[in-house]
């Protein structure tokens, strides 16, 4: 259920999931995400917006953050494609799908996980 205070957005900024994005990239019927899978769409994204846009730029510190957020995406989520597609707003909301729990399970959690190279894999 969404909180009574979200209300839909008709204005489509970057604060507004694309759900055009969220299709391309996260189909329905995709199979689970990997890392190796994260890696191919963040190319192709990078890539394309860097044709497309003009004053398109990603500094180190932004490519970093970009990787860390998609290690991020297949640690918490675990790669399935419905929980990401909830968790990226394909229904215009962001949110975690009724019943979802973590997949790390690692006794010092999520940074644990990063320490270890997940984030500089992507």
């Amino acid at each position: 259920m969404h909180s009574p205070w979200a209300h839909h957005n008709p204005l489509v900024n970057q604060a507004t999931p694309s759900k055009r994005l969220i299709d391309l990239y996260f189909p329905a019927d995709a199979p689970a995400f990997t890392l190796a899978n994260f890696s191919r769409i963040l190319f192709h994204a990078r890539s394309t917006s860097r044709s497309l846009n003009g004053q398109f730029l990603l500094s180190p510190m932004q490519l970093f953050f970009g990787s860390g957020n998609a290690a991020l995406s297949v640690s918490v989520v675990g790669g399935e494609t419905a929980h990401l597609r909830a968790w990226f707003g394909a229904d215009g909301f962001e949110r975690f799908p009724a019943g979802w729990e973590p997949k790390c399970r690692d006794s010092l959690g999520i940074v644990s996980r990063f320490t270890r190279g997940n984030c500089g894999s992507l």
